[in-house]
């Protein structure tokens, strides 16, 4: 763990140098060289049968059709062969790779090109199931002490789901939403919610961060009413709008907090 990803003052940070190099050796011991074998050692065998043929029957031979059609048989199961493992298996470390080197610009992304991301995913980790995926998922990173630190759980999203991984405000907050049994740690059942959690918070840090205007991660009045559009409210009457933000800032300290934050637009979306 200590070597995937950087640690800040006890906290998980983004992917290391380990992590890009882990995706390039997967992305040539599994993605280049296992098909570049395999097709240079289909093609060396079809010459070898060619060259074969034609000492053992030669042209006029009336069995040469058949040793032909048997030879031509034997390549395009090597082919079948090849672009079957192509399409099941080079894409993944592709994708883990790709997911690597744009983690830095994950906050940057349009909806739609993490949408199509989050769905390449999907195909490629298991689309057999979300629950049989979750599982799976749950034992690769758990130590077999039945449930998940913010650790493991950083380390999975990092690896799984690299859009998120710079999000560590997004992710604390789906931690803290889906351990609902409130000892610290994730449990199977409550697994199964992380990534819808983790999706939804990282749209609201993404509007905290937009009303944030002097990145000092916390949202001042001014702020607030700056940015009241993003929010759905109404900027013309003043005396709302601090009812409003009295209210999101329920330890009263004159600004609006992260986790004050997502509580106020979780009640928003109930309501």
């Amino acid at each position: 763990m200590a070597i995937f990803v950087n640690n800040y003052s006890g906290h998980c940070g983004a992917p290391t140098y380990y992590a890009f190099a882990f995706s390039i050796y997967l992305f040539i011991f599994i993605g280049i060289l296992p098909p570049a074998f395999m097709i240079s050692f289909g093609v060396l065998t079809w010459h070898n049968l060619k060259q074969i043929r034609s000492r053992v029957a030669p042209r006029n031979d009336p069995t040469r059709f058949r040793l032909v059609k048997a030879d031509r048989d034997l390549i395009k199961m090597l082919a079948g062969e090849v672009l079957v493992y192509l399409v099941t298996t080079v894409v993944y470390p592709v994708n883990t790779l790709y997911g690597v080197i744009t983690t830095p610009i994950a906050q940057q992304k349009s909806e739609l090109r993490l949408a199509i991301e989050d769905l390449a995913g999907y195909i490629l980790h298991g689309a057999s199931g979300s629950q049989d995926l979750d599982n799976k998922l749950f034992k690769q990173f758990d130590n077999g002490n039945g449930h998940l630190s913010l650790a493991e759980i950083d380390r999975a999203i990092i690896q799984f789901y690299p859009q998120f991984g710079t999000n560590k405000k997004a992710i604390m907050r789906a931690y803290k939403a889906a351990d609902t049994s409130g000892n610290g740690f994730v449990e199977l059942k409550e697994f199964e919610k992380i990534v819808h959690l983790l999706k939804q918070y990282n749209e609201i840090s993404k509007i905290f961060e937009e009303l944030d205007t002097n990145d000092d991660h916390r949202i001042s009045f001014n702020e607030f009413k700056q940015g009241f559009q993003l929010l759905g409210e109404d900027d013309s009457d003043e005396d709302s709008l601090q009812e409003e933000f009295d209210a999101i800032d329920s330890n009263d300290g004159g600004y609006i907090l992260f986790d004050e934050f997502c509580m106020h637009m979780a009640k928003k979306k109930l309501q």
